[in-house]
């Protein structure tokens, strides 16, 4: 059940929330304006107006435009001429993502690192063991005495 309740001397028609979010924008943009007219941004003429001038509206540009390329990096081109030819070239509209580097504590990081070194050179061991194996093994099929091998030295080769 919704009880109605009603406060006596409060008006019906309070704008509330929205009344004072369009006031704040209002107030923003045309201060925001006045700013750019007296900077001269935007302007006709590029120099600075009167605060109360009306805004120039945006009007959108194609040219010029960035392209993007993997090892030359970025490139500006003022026409669809130079855009065709920088497209021949390898670039591209879109930009390449920015990798992203996750940092860890430096603990976890070295000790992630040695083990990945350990498991490197587990691998390294069980191949070169399987070397010598391997030709021990040919040098019998061929006749061969097998000489021992030195695993420092193929380490070194």
């Amino acid at each position: 059940m919704a009880a109605n309740v009603s406060v006596s001397g409060m008006p019906r028609t309070m704008g509330g929330l929205r009344e004072s979010q369009v006031a704040f924008h209002k107030h923003h943009k045309d201060v925001g304006d006045a700013l750019l007219n007296i900077s001269g941004v935007g302007t006709v003429t590029g120099g600075p107006v009167d605060k109360d001038e009306p805004r120039m509206p945006y009007v959108p540009q194609e040219y010029p435009k960035m392209v993007f390329h993997p090892e030359h990096g970025e490139l500006i081109v003022q026409d669809e001429k130079e855009l065709d030819e920088a497209l021949r070239q390898g670039y591209r509209m879109e930009p390449y993502p920015k990798p992203q580097v996750a940092l860890e504590d430096p603990k976890v990081e070295k000790k992630q690192l040695q083990d990945k070194l350990k498991q490197q050179e587990g691998v390294i061991n069980q191949q070169n063991d399987l070397l010598m194996k391997l030709t021990a093994r040919m040098e019998a099929l061929e006749g061969k005495t097998p000489e021992p091998i030195d695993v420092k030295k193929l380490g070194k080769q």
